[in-house]
């Protein structure tokens, strides 16, 4: 059994918030209101009951303050307005928009008043500071069908509300706009020991500020989930893409997660996102056994600029945060680093309980690059941390603490001819020490093993164009064994090209483009299929 040597206290801030170029509110808005020729950021709930058309303008429609209830209001009115109770001014707020404020109740309790009261929307606004921000909105939720809340309301700052509620001023009239971003999506892996969701961000596990209730999947076993966020890294040059404790991943995303079809593994993900920045695009692949102990996860990297990239590093960050039910102060994590298998991990070991999990690089048996985070920072993980971590080995210190692994291999050269640069690592747990490293042993022979079989069986492919011959349109298929950049011609006799079908990177396994036809002239001509790698060539008829 290998020796564990301990690591120091480091902190880790909570995450940044980003804010509007409105009104600097706390987190990301979807939406604006229009109000007296100025223009307010506001949250549209998306969380129950009926939503705004996303970017269509709704309104414009006069604003009303409701009044539900006689009593001590927050101004000393001696009326409610906090839309908790039936309103009394029901004829005022028929057809107009409900002004409520923020109050106690329940979000759905006062969009359920106002639809009652005939409002065709409503605004809670904050206001009072109740230990906040004046800039602070609030992302409303609850639970209500939309038949019950069935008019959609927004969320409004209280420092808005005191620009645009002086008396209020009525007779003015508002417009809202909703610009709701796409949806997130994730893959899950669930072998029935361990169990991981990717996201379409670079974002894997589960990490609370960043994934909706509900959704995404955190690194679990055993009945743990210790992983409190983990990030896709590309360095280069000292920037770094994936920082990890921002709202919102600096990755772009470019499509949903996918399945994929693996021979070697029954369970696989794919993400595919960008960093506009770095110049690069990122595919991110999760893959599992069912009944196995440990995920893989591999990164490619390929450049999307019109020159080489060098001092590139790719990387995995893992921020442990190892509780359970009986525990939950993620101050007594220990961390070490074992270079036989280049395996960065944390565990907490002592009387009453023992948790291992390591991250480890798979395609390179000797890892001299592996780097171990230990490190205190006030500013939640710069660009100059996580590439300090990437790049150079940070012994672990001895003593206890929240504790953050950064793995990291490199530099590579990203050629400006799109070759993907790719890396693989392995998320492995145990309960004891010796599984941990019996675990780690077990994946990185799988991992050879696959790797070996897809070397062999993997081979390029230009399937036949059906039909052949073509008068209107005809699929061409292909097949690779290795994720590249790829571009699928037509040309003609003459040496002419007539037609781009593919042109990208595009994922491991088998791809179908669509060739028109019925703009070229009948004859004969010529698909081509070019990649880094491999030029495969077919013909197709074109008749009339």
């Amino acid at each position: 059994m290998r020796p564990l040597p301990r690591l120091s206290l480091f902190l880790l801030v909570a995450a940044l918030w980003p804010s509007t170029t409105f009104a600097q509110v706390v987190g990301e808005t979807n939406a604006i209101l229009e109000y007296a020729s100025s223009e307010y950021a506001v949250f549209a709930t998306q969380n129950y009951g009926v939503q705004f058309e996303d970017e269509v303008p709704f309104g414009p429609y006069e604003l009303i303050q409701a009044i539900d209830a006689e009593g001590d209001g927050p101004d000393g009115d001696g009326t409610a307005i906090d839309g908790c109770s039936p309103f009394l001014n029901p004829d005022d707020v028929a057809g107009n928009i409900a002004l409520i404020s923020r109050g106690t109740c329940a979000f759905v309790t006062k969009a359920e008043n106002a639809a009652n009261a005939g409002a065709v929307a409503y605004i809670v606004y904050q206001d009072t500071r109740d230990g906040q921000e004046d800039e602070t909105l609030v992302n409303m939720g609850g639970d209500c069908e939309p038949d019950v809340c069935s008019v959609p309301g927004v969320f409004l700052s209280r420092r808005d509300y005191k620009s645009i509620i002086p008396g209020p001023e009525f007779g003015e009239t508002a417009t809202i706009t909703a610009d709701f971003p796409d949806e997130q999506s994730y893959g899950e892996i669930d072998t029935g020991v361990v169990q991981l969701g990717i996201h379409d961000d670079g974002r894997i596990g589960n990490e609370s500020s960043n994934i909706p209730e509900g959704t995404g999947a955190p690194f679990f076993y055993s009945g743990f989930a210790p992983l409190f966020t983990s990030m896709a890294l590309v360095g280069i040059n000292g920037d770094v893409a994936g920082s990890p404790y921002d709202f919102t991943s600096e990755y772009v995303r470019d499509d949903t997660v996918i399945t994929i079809d693996d021979d070697a593994f029954d369970q696989a993900f794919q993400a595919v996102f960008r960093s506009p920045d770095l110049g690069v695009l990122v595919t991110l692949t999760a893959r599992a056994r069912t009944g196995d102990p440990f995920i893989f996860l591999q990164l490619a990297a390929a450049n999307e600029t019109a020159a080489d990239l060098t001092d590139v590093y790719l990387g995995l960050f893992a921020d442990w945060d190892i509780v359970d039910d009986n525990d939950d102060t993620s101050t007594n994590d220990f961390a070490a680093f074992d270079p036989d298998l280049g395996l960065g991990l944390a565990y907490v070991f002592d009387d009453e309980r023992a948790q291992f999990y390591g991250v480890m690089p798979i395609l390179t048996p000797a890892y001299p690059g592996a780097q171990l985070s230990g490190y205190t920072t006030d500013s939640g993980g710069t660009d100059a941390d996580m590439f300090a971590a990437l790049t150079g080995f940070v012994p672990p210190a001895e003593d206890e603490g929240e504790r953050a692994v950064v793995l990291g291999q490199g530099p590579y050269t990203l050629s400006a001819d799109g070759t993907p640069v790719v890396q693989a690592f392995a998320l492995v747990p145990g309960l004891t020490e010796a599984e941990l490293f019996a675990n780690a042993e077990a994946a990185r022979a799988l991992f050879a093993v696959a790797a070996e079989d897809e070397t062999q069986a993997g081979t390029y492919a230009l399937a036949s164009v059906y039909p052949n011959p073509v008068s209107t349109t005809a699929t061409v298929g292909f097949t690779l064994p290795t994720a590249e950049q790829v571009r699928v011609e037509v040309f003609d006799l003459l040496g002419r090209r007539v037609a781009t079908l593919a042109d990208g990177f595009r994922v491991v396994g088998e791809h179908r483009v669509t060739l028109d036809a019925a703009g070229l002239p009948s004859g004969v001509y010529v698909v081509r299929l070019a990649t880094p790698s491999a030029t495969l060539t077919e013909r197709v008829t074109v008749v009339r």
